[in-house]
């Protein structure tokens, strides 16, 4: 049962995605773990939080100001339990405008399919 739901939600992330990429304009695909958000570090403690998470500051502070010059929208890819997704959206909401849009993975390797879906579709991506 768990495996069938956990398929659902997969397939619900990627139709949503699938529904946001719009020829013509550029994006920006961002890991949270370890390139926003200091991960490796805070899953060492006994009390873990993805809600309680440091920011890695400079990361942010440079796709800010890359954002400010470009016209491209961000999309977060993170692979964590699905269970995770709101906890997630307002720790990115905390740094960053609320219409960036986030897509929860099973594992790192399905990112994969995301990037490959936006080179069939010949958008540009960073």
């Amino acid at each position: 049962m768990i495996r069938v739901l956990r398929f659902i939600i997969s397939r619900i992330f990627k139709l949503r995605f699938k529904q946001s990429i719009q020829s013509g304009k550029f994006y920006l695909l961002c890991d949270i773990d370890n390139s926003i958000a200091r991960t490796w570090q805070e899953r060492k403690a006994k009390e873990f939080s993805y809600s309680n998470l440091k920011p890695l500051l400079g990361s942010i502070t440079f796709i800010k100001e890359l954002e400010k010059k470009s016209n491209f929208q961000i999309l977060f890819l993170s692979a964590r339990h699905y269970r995770e997704y709101w906890v997630t959206k307002r720790w990115v909401g905390k740094y960053f405008n609320s219409a960036s849009k986030i897509y929860i993975v099973r594992n790192a390797s399905e990112k994969v399919w995301y990037i490959n879906y936006l080179i069939s579709k010949k958008v540009k991506f960073e």
